[in-house]
């Protein structure tokens, strides 16, 4: 797995949303005129503190997802990093909060690892975190596809789970595409 690209986005105002769903709409643009790239991870380093159901985006979106047809579900893979002085969130709680953010589009279960083919999140750009050891919550969902603008919902969903635990402090979500589900 290469690193492909890294993309800064400034908040225009403190206390905004940082906009990770615009960014990574431009990633998919760029990576499209490149030609066929098949992307499996995406990695983001966000402030929190602005709930994402509140932008019109996110709601239409869900609709979309659930709206359209799918082969076959995927497994996803997802891993928020943050601050080893920070409380742990419980991961089957936090699963179950994503879940119902998402209105019925993600399953999500807790995990007590990152699975092996995971690249290390220190390992990229952008790993802005202060502290040397990083706390870690790790989940295992169930979506309908897998695609940028997925990845890109999870990581909103993500970051609006973690204000639900009052985790205030950056947050590096991981979304990695762990493959297709056979038989669901």
């Amino acid at each position: 797995m290469r690193e492909l690209a890294w993309l800064l986005a400034g908040l225009p105002r403190p206390g905004s949303r940082i906009p990770v769903w615009q960014a990574m709409t431009c990633l998919n643009d760029a990576l499209h005129r490149l030609g066929h790239l098949d992307v499996t991870y995406t990695q983001a380093l966000l402030p929190l503190g602005v709930d994402v159901a509140a932008n019109n985006h996110f709601t239409a979106t869900h609709q979309w997802f659930k709206l359209t047809q799918h082969d076959a579900p995927q497994e996803i893979s997802v891993s928020a990093h943050f601050s080893a002085s920070a409380v742990r969130p419980d991961p089957t709680a936090f699963a179950e909060i994503l879940a119902q953010k998402s209105l019925g589009v993600i399953e999500a279960a807790g995990a007590d690892e990152a699975p092996a083919e995971a690249p290390d999140p220190g390992a990229f750009a952008g790993v802005l975190l202060a502290d040397d050891e990083l706390g870690a919550l790790h989940l295992r969902c169930t979506a309908p596809e897998w695609s940028l603008d997925l990845a890109a919902y999870t990581t909103d969903l993500v970051a609006d789970a973690a204000l639900a635990f009052a985790l205030r402090v950056p947050v590096s979500v991981s979304v990695l595409h762990a493959g297709t589900i056979t038989g669901h």
